[in-house]
């Protein structure tokens, strides 16, 4: 998307997770753009903080809400992100995330506590191998993804 000037002052907090099954599979979801014009991408799971909540809570939360799971931590950071993106026509901001990594044995997601907005953004899932991950043409975010999930399968 390019270099684009913020164009407001606040600054979007989220937590994302990795979630790696007992396959080496990582869940991803096929998610609507905040933007209409950009087409849907395959996002791990995650999200906004919600006022007073730290980064492990919100991984938590964001965990339970988009597949049902319940873990009690999320473990420490394994990496952060600062970038700038569209989230309305014209409307650039900065984002700041934490992402985790999180193991567990495969299960169907429960879209029950689905948000309604979460039920119209949300297109899809699916568990990925790292192989389908680094060959895919479909667009995934961030881009450096597969390399992310790499380094994780590879400090397991």
């Amino acid at each position: 998307m390019g270099e684009h000037a913020v164009t407001t002052d606040v600054v979007y907090a989220k937590s994302r997770v990795l979630l790696v099954d007992q396959y080496d599979h990582v869940l991803l979801l096929l998610t609507r753009h905040d933007v209409d014009t950009y087409p849907a991408r395959w996002l791990t799971t995650g999200g906004h903080l919600e006022v007073g909540e730290d980064h492990p809570t919100a991984a938590i939360r964001e965990l339970f809400e988009e597949t049902g799971l319940v873990i009690d931590d999320p473990g420490p950071p394994f990496w952060s992100h600062d970038f700038v993106a569209e989230r309305a026509p014209g409307v650039w901001a900065s984002h700041h995330e934490v992402w985790y990594s999180v193991r567990t044995d495969r299960f169907e997601i429960d879209t029950s506590n689905w948000t309604p907005e979460e039920l119209v953004d949300i297109v899809d899932q699916r568990w990925w191998s790292l192989r389908e991950l680094e060959t895919t043409t479909e667009p995934v975010e961030p881009e450096n993804l597969a390399r992310l999930f790499r380094g994780q399968l590879s400090s397991c």
